[in-house]
């Protein structure tokens, strides 16, 4: 496992409550021994497995909170409102219409930042499509 979600971090503490060993755990889980004992030390110490995010670290975004709003709204709408074929939104699209309407250079996994932030999550155009015909 690569990285682990809070739902997991909370899984493992409850397998822990309920009498499983840590090393029962961390086979189950994928993760090292100390990862569980850390989780459980931090759960002991904090009440809480949220991840924190320290504000001050990294570049700073390339990015307003008004051009990002700006973007938000554009991407809200069909892309085929701005050439597109279709009305799914690609990374490459979202990067184009933010150099179009706000005149700004943006990489691929700047970008993916920059949604993951607005809480837009990636997803396939053709399952997005697939999902949408099973709706109807």
């Amino acid at each position: 496992m690569k990285y682990s979600t809070q739902e997991i971090r909370e899984r493992a503490i409850f397998a822990h409550r309920n009498k499983q060993s840590v090393t029962a755990i961390a086979k189950m889980y994928g993760v090292h021994r100390t990862t569980i004992h850390r989780w459980i030390a931090r759960n002991k110490n904090e009440k809480t497995l949220v991840r924190k995010k320290n504000p001050g670290s990294g570049k700073p975004s390339k990015l307003t909170k008004d051009q990002t709003k700006i973007l938000t709204k554009l991407i809200l709408k069909p892309a085929t409102k701005y050439g597109y074929d279709t009305d799914f939104w690609t990374i490459r699209r979202i990067i184009e219409i933010a150099k179009e309407y706000l005149n700004i250079k943006i990489s691929k996994s700047t970008m993916h930042r920059i949604l993951y932030s607005e809480d837009y999550s990636y997803k396939k155009p053709e399952r997005r499509f697939y999902e949408a015909n099973i709706k109807e």
